[in-house]
């Protein structure tokens, strides 16, 4: 669409039709922006009875709580689009409901324990809802709505008191919402990174938000929204968050160590990967002041036996730790000063964790066995399994998404494919993986999201075929046995269902849409769209000397997609460039004329538009 002819204003009567609808496109395009960025608009509900309603679809689990503590679990199955009511005190039954979205995270709600109904926050998408779910005596309803946004969002949620927490990674902001008659937003809190798991403080007035893919955490102030605090723990992936004590936070995540190559050795001896388990005080200054501070760092797993993809922590009376390996299907048991004691085997990708009352049972959810190991504490064994219902059978994409997540594709298990493309996205770092053919020039991880068209593959462009890029990541960064052909499309087809990133920043006015159509005038004019060909991919299929040389003078390479390239935190090969401004200005990156402010003004906001 030419936007800039659909805005020409028009002074003859001839061209009157064109400018009526000029007006009309742009109306147009405000009112979907609007619609697209539709937040905090409640939908009441009167109760609505969830049904009874066998899932035709693999059920993906994601989180589980009590509803009557050692006698009922809801699971919360994202895929399928149902919760599980798992009855413990009738022999392990579970009941599957249908809901009208996925949900991504649930959490119990502060009821009165003698309460008949049990409460419960469920985030859903699409669209961005909060639903308030209430079960009573074996039946589920959908007591009330709050959207949020109308974005696809992947979501975490974290309850104290009356106070629930919503994070969203792709609008990388938090809620804060009233659990009140009706449900009521208190803030909403924008952050420097894509939001991810989240923890409210014992006490109630703090909130930790974890960066979603890299490293950072956040300290909120319950009462206010204000940041008090943003630290760099070094490290990406933080999958676990929990409370050791009042004032003492305990966090896993992985640290990847770009200075050296993917060596076998250097695999073994966790110098590539580490899997750690990070302890952080929570110091508080005065009454508007406080803040993290990292203290103490372990590291999971062994020469012999990685832990890869350290997730969710549950954390006993004792100070005793376990710690779903996620990506080796295990759990980790540490005494309270932090020592292994023992592991456990369980079923595929561990995601979630819960202590039975008396601390005698620890259960575990399993995300691709759809079952929950039951895990005696005493004897460190799984005593029974439960399944959440019938097995559904995989496609080659599930089977390929089983592999994703698979730290048994590495040598000695230390990291999965998810590891360093989290959630098939990235975690913004470097790696060194021989994707060049040599080691010694390390290369910015690329997202994978809506990357299935963006043929050639690899920095260089040396793969022709997606099939090409798996196998060799699997032999030369994995290090593990070689996969087999049925492996390999397995994991191409699952890497085909990703899709792109919502837009960075969407149109939210007409002048903003008039400010990105300049936008992308420039980017036209300025050649930009010979290696970033639009509109789907913004990539193209050759390499181009961009004059910027990796540390063996190549400097010639592949154009990424710009699709997304709002949310990148480093651009370029090596991440030489911190922000758009910079690759744009300090870097003059093959523009054919410097730009005037207004200019880069555009022509930024325009790719943060994608």
């Amino acid at each position: 669409m030419n936007y800039n002819r659909l805005m020409t204003r028009s002074h003859t009567s001839i061209n009157l039709f064109s400018h009526l609808r000029s007006r009309c496109v742009c109306c147009l395009l405000v009112l979907l922006s609007m619609v697209t960025h539709a937040e905090e608009t409640r939908i009441r509900l009167s109760p609505i009875e969830l049904q009874a309603t066998p899932t035709t679809n693999p059920r993906r689990p994601v989180q589980m709580d009590w509803v009557i503590p050692g006698e009922q679990i809801l699971v919360a199955n994202r895929r399928s689009a149902s919760l599980s009511l798992i009855d413990l005190a009738n022999q392990d039954t579970a009941t599957e409901f249908a809901l009208s979205a996925s949900p991504f995270a649930l959490t119990s709600l502060a009821d009165s324990p003698s309460s008949r109904t049990k409460r419960f926050a469920v985030t859903t998408s699409p669209p961005g809802k909060l639903l308030i779910v209430e079960i009573e005596a074996g039946k589920v309803f959908e007591a009330e709505s709050l959207n949020l946004t109308s974005r696809r969002m992947e979501s975490y949620v974290a309850v104290h008191g009356p106070t629930i927490a919503v994070s969203s990674v792709w609008d990388r902001c938090v809620w804060l919402i009233d659990d009140a008659k009706p449900l009521r937003i208190s803030n909403r809190i924008e952050l420097a990174f894509e939001a991810g798991t989240l923890q409210i403080s014992p006490d109630g007035e703090h909130l930790i938000v974890a960066d979603a893919f890299g490293g950072s955490l956040a300290l909120i102030a319950t009462s206010t929204g204000e940041i008090l605090d943003v630290i760099e723990t070094g490290g990406h992936n933080i999958a676990g968050l929990s409370f050791l004590t009042p004032t003492r936070l305990m966090i896993t995540h992985q640290i990847h160590h770009a200075d050296g190559a993917t060596t076998i050795d250097r695999i073994a001896n966790g110098a590539v990967i580490e899997n750690v388990i990070q302890e952080l005080d929570l110091k508080t200054n005065d009454v508007d002041s406080a803040e993290l501070i990292p203290r103490l760092v372990g590291e999971l797993g062994e020469p012999s036996h990685g832990a890869a993809d350290p997730g969710a922590i549950a954390i006993d009376s004792t100070g005793s730790r376990f710690v779903a390996i996620s990506g080796n299907d295990e759990v980790l048991r540490l005494n309270k000063y932090g020592v292994n004691l023992s592991l456990t085997p369980v079923g595929d990708r561990p995601v979630d964790l819960l202590l039975s009352p008396a601390e005698d049972s620890l259960y575990c959810l399993n995300q691709f066995d759809e079952t929950i190991s039951v895990i005696s504490t005493e004897e460190n064994h799984v005593e029974r399994v439960i399944p959440l219902g019938p097995r559904r059978t995989e496609t080659p994409a599930d089977r390929g998404e089983r592999l994703f997540f698979d730290g048994s594709l590495s040598r000695f298990e230390w990291f999965s494919c998810h590891s360093c493309h989290v959630r098939g996205h990235t975690h913004y770092g470097l790696a060194d993986t021989f994707g060049d053919g040599d080691s010694g020039a390390p290369k910015r991880v690329l997202s994978l999201l809506g990357g299935r068209d963006n043929t050639p593959w690899g920095w260089n462009g040396s793969k022709s075929t997606l099939h090409d890029q798996v196998r060799q990541s699997a032999i030369l960064t994995m290090r593990g046995e070689s996969p087999s052909a049925r492996e390999v499309n397995d994991l191409v087809a699952y890497l085909h269902t990703l899709n792109s990133p919502p837009p960075f920043q969407p149109s939210r006015s007409l002048e903003d849409t008039r400010t990105i159509s300049r936008g992308r005038a420039i980017f036209d004019r300025q050649g930009c769209v010979s290696c970033h060909v639009p509109p789907l991919t913004f990539t193209s299929d050759s390499i181009y000397n961009v004059g910027i040389a990796d540390e063996h003078g190549n400097q010639k390479f592949n154009p990424p997609s710009l699709n997304g390239v709002g949310y990148r935190r480093g651009f370029f090969h090596d991440r030489r460039a911190k922000t758009l401004h910079d690759v744009i200005v300090n870097q003059s990156h093959q523009l054919d004329e410097t730009l005037n402010p207004n200019d880069v003004e555009a022509l930024i906001r325009f790719l943060e538009s994608l």
